[in-house]
């Protein structure tokens, strides 16, 4: 058991220890040493950052106001290598600002009604991307030096998303639903492409071992001169915990004569199957059935049977059936006969 006494005396003997050693001649001169190194690399550092230096940065490019009816089918330039030079301090504060804004290119102020081709130099840019600096800072260059739009004005049709991908649980949960919206988009393509276009893939999805309802923002696979309306949608993923439930389903003979009669040992036998624990109670063994078919029985050279599941309802994993053989006679009916 903690002694309070005890815990006190430790720490008084730790603070005496540390307060000693801080008292002594050469601790003394070590702090005072440390504060002088630590004033003169301030002031190195404020009299480095007054010197000017060139620094590169990226820029995005967005491009505004673009008819749905238009695909972009040429490579589009996402960033501007800019290159700039200004005093240190004004280039740390837009590293430490984090990303720089977008120039914004308004698509009408420089397409032509019946021309699928604009090429446009960067230099007409240089206001707008001075805009996004300070002042005082001069731009040296930008990279690319021209921006290439190529596009074609399509037609538009409507098609349902398809996933594309791995989406897996983890072995002791299972995916209860999955959720695509809008589980359908507008696409714009030329005619001859658009006819070969009937579903929208997702770009390959890849999510394993889910123990947890998932939300994800997937864009669209990339097709050269397609252009989608949304170009991304949201999966949902709901995950439930799986827990094991049996029921007792009957056993059924199909396609016997009016004159036969089936007879089973057991009659019924138990389907033992996963599900999710917010579902447990949906299922019953209605949803269930076990046929024998009377031609099967027939073709056999036994007389036990091994049971197959032939319905069974979505949304439940791993389903077997108890026992997998039955024995059975097929009799004939007797018909009562009055004198």
């Amino acid at each position: 058991m903690f002694n309070i006494q005890n815990i006190n005396t430790a720490f008084q003997r730790i603070f005496n220890k540390v307060k000693n050693f801080l008292l002594r001649p050469k601790s003394r001169e070590f702090f005072i040493f440390l504060l002088f190194f630590a004033i003169a690399s301030v002031f190195w550092l404020l009299q480095t950052l007054n010197d000017e230096y060139d620094r590169d940065f990226r820029v995005p490019v967005k491009l505004i106001h673009v008819p749905d009816n238009l695909v972009l089918t040429s490579n589009r330039v996402e960033a501007l290598d800019i290159k700039v030079r200004d005093k240190g301090t004004v280039l740390l504060n837009y590293i430490v600002g984090g990303n720089l804004s977008p120039v914004e290119i308004d698509f009408t102020a420089f397409s032509k009604r019946n021309m699928n081709e604009v090429k446009l130099a960067t230099t007409i840019l240089e206001k707008r991307i001075a805009s996004k600096f300070s002042a005082s800072t001069k731009l040296l260059a930008i990279e690319p030096d021209s921006l290439e739009f190529i596009f074609a004005r399509g037609v538009a049709k409507r098609v349902p998303v398809g996933l594309k991908g791995k989406i897996e649980a983890n072995s002791q949960y299972i995916i209860t639903d999955t959720i695509i919206r809008p589980d359908s988009v507008s696409i714009y393509a030329p005619a001859d492409l658009l006819s070969q276009i009937n579903v929208a893939y997702t770009s390959d999805i890849e999510q394993l071992n889910l123990t947890d309802s998932t939300s994800l923002k997937v864009p669209l696979a990339y097709i050269k001169g397609v252009k989608y309306l949304p170009e991304e949608i949201q999966v949902e993923l709901p995950i439930d915990i799986l827990t094991e439930k049996t029921v007792r389903v009957p056993l059924h003979g199909t396609n016997f004569p009016s004159d036969k009669i089936l007879r089973t040992f057991p009659s019924a036998v138990d389907i033992i199957f996963q599900v999710g624990t917010r579902s447990f109670n949906r299922y019953s063994a209605a949803d269930f059935m076990v046929d024998i078919d009377y031609q099967e029985l027939l073709d056999l050279t036994t007389e036990t049977y091994t049971l197959r599941i032939t319905k069974f309802p979505q949304g439940v994993q791993r389903l077997r059936v108890s026992p997998r053989k039955v024995d059975f006679l097929i009799e004939q009916k007797t018909t009562n006969s009055y004198d």
